[in-house]
């Protein structure tokens, strides 16, 4: 069976992510990547090296899930695996920049159905238009779980459709 861990959205940050957070699509069902670490090895600037948990040495565990790089270099990290869902469900809209489109996918993101179901994870944000010449509200959806809830994301993503300009771009 495939397992997967959750790990932040911004591809190039590397293993950084592992102990400064980690912020991505799995975050609301599973924790950011620095909640599912279980064990870390950690050598520190005086040359010892210390082998933490949240049993073992718990301060400089709980130290070295947020701020590693200035404690010392770590050699080992063991993380929380789950098993992997059947699916993922992806949408990007884009809408002219205005006050009420990104009030409208706002409010979309704070309703209930969407708040309250761990694998949905929306983001919104401002982006460049692809000429550079001007900015768009956008939302990026993403929906990781069974396949068998793909219609629902639908509807829900549905919603979107008719803000302020039209049609999303």
């Amino acid at each position: 069976t495939p397992y997967q861990i959750p790990l932040g959205v911004v591809s190039h940050t590397g293993c950084g992510l592992l102990l400064t957070g980690g912020v991505g699509y799995l975050c609301k069902e599973h924790g950011a990547t620095a909640d599912n670490i279980l064990e870390v090895t950690i050598v520190t600037s005086d040359g010892q090296v210390h082998t933490c948990s949240k049993d073992v040495e718990p301060d400089l565990f709980f130290a070295v899930r947020g701020s590693a790089p200035n404690l010392g270099v770590v050699t080992e990290v063991k993380l929380r695996c789950y098993h992997k869902p059947d699916g993922a469900f992806c949408a990007l809209r884009a809408w002219p920049n205005t006050y009420e489109n990104f009030k409208r996918l706002i409010d979309w993101a704070d309703q209930p159905a969407v708040l309250n179901d761990p694998t949905i994870t929306p983001y919104v944000a401002m982006i460049p238009t692809p000429d550079l010449s001007a900015h768009l509200c956008a939302i990026h959806i993403v929906c990781v779980g069974d396949k068998s809830n793909d219609e629902k994301y639908r509807e829900l993503i549905g919603q979107l459709e008719g803000a302020e300009g039209g049609t999303p771009l």
